[in-house]
């Protein structure tokens, strides 16, 4: 790899590369006979089965991704590596690099007898170090077709912390902000903080008696619900085309 005109390592092949959103710092995968390896700012990481989702906080100061070992997934937070784990779901560093959080599962070796017995849970969930039990099914603040989950958004300010879950069994929909879970009227698109931190805002889709409706929800309170015609579909399509022309969100009329 080569950065400004300075090479770094060698390998058989170098993947990933990712610079930070400040363009300070720059990280990458490499790939020798004795593993993978995450290099960050060209200090190399020990071997792993497979690195990947590497990622900068806004400034830069602080970076984590994921790498598999022959004991199980960890998640590595300025060079420091989690537990092992049976499986990643998701990752979220705040712009100003002060906090974070993840959310894994466990494996069952690793989980208490009442835990086991009940299975009430397999994840956990670990936020600026502080590891506590996943008390809903992991979920998602942006449907969309790629295969990263968005668990977790921080606010603006780095302050706030929302994250989306289901509950076993009944499916209901949960978006937790502060710590404080809500229902949600349908399963979430287009999470927002607005620029001041101080509110949140979300778009969600459900059919009731057949019937699709686009709800808009700002602080946990439904602002406007929008029943959708039988082309739809359509206007959704034609929003999603919109949105990659346009850094800003505009609105389409069904008409």
């Amino acid at each position: 790899m080569i950065v400004d005109g300075k090479a770094g390592r060698s390998y058989e092949n170098i993947s990933q590369l990712k610079f930070s959103p400040d363009g300070s710092r720059v990280a990458y995968v490499g790939h020798s006979p004795s593993g993978y390896f995450a290099v960050i700012d060209e200090e190399e990481s020990s071997g792993f089965n497979s690195v990947s989702g590497a990622r900068f906080s806004e400034n830069g100061k602080r970076y984590g991704y994921v790498g598999t070992t022959e004991k199980g997934v960890v998640v590595v937070i300025d060079g420091k590596a989690s537990k092992p784990y049976r499986e990643f779901d998701g990752m979220a560093i705040s712009p100003d690099g002060s906090r974070y959080a993840y959310e894994a599962h466990v494996d069952m070796l690793q989980m208490s007898v009442r835990q086991y017995l009940g299975r009430t849970y397999e994840s956990e969930i670990t936020i600026d170090g502080k590891v506590s039990p996943a008390a809903n099914l992991v979920s998602t603040l942006e449907q969309s077709y790629t295969n990263e989950k968005q668990i977790f958004r921080f606010s603006p300010n780095s302050k706030r912390l929302a994250m989306a879950s289901m509950v076993s069994g009944g499916g209901k929909y949960l978006v937790t902000v502060d710590g404080v879970a809500r229902p949600s009227p349908g399963m979430c698109f287009r999470f927002i903080f607005s620029p001041d931190s101080a509110h949140f805002a979300y778009v969600t889709r459900e059919n009731i008696h057949d019937k699709s409706f686009v709800t808009v929800v700002l602080d946990n309170k439904v602002v406007q619900s929008v029943p959708l015609s039988q082309r739809g579909d359509i206007v959704l399509i034609a929003q999603a085309v919109e949105d990659g022309r346009n850094t800003g969100m505009k609105s389409v009329n069904p008409e």
